[in-house]
């Protein structure tokens, strides 16, 4: 799967399409289909290294984008909410 991530920290330069491994939905969640992100002042911040001590936790690439739209593309087991495939969803 490609998305825009970056491996440092730094200016919009360090941004770049990197490859990720596709993820499943697993119990409680869904997986969305995204093909539109935008960049909020979180996403600046985990760019820029403001956030950097919070991210040690995960490794590179990070992936901007909190603010998203897209299609229900799974649901895993024990989704109570009503969401269901093909759903439009933002968040």
């Amino acid at each position: 799967m490609r998305a825009v991530g970056l491996m440092v920290h730094g200016g919009p330069e360090v941004l770049h399409v990197v490859d990720v491994p596709a993820v499943e939905a697993g119990p409680g969640q869904v997986r969305v289909r995204v093909p539109a992100a935008a960049v909020n002042p979180t996403d600046v911040m985990a760019r820029n290294g403001s956030r950097a001590e919070m991210q040690k936790k995960d490794p590179p690439p990070y992936v901007p984008g909190m603010d998203l739209a897209g299609i229900v593309d799974q649901v895993g087991d024990g989704v109570t909410t009503g969401v269901q495939l093909d759903d439009f969803v933002q968040h």
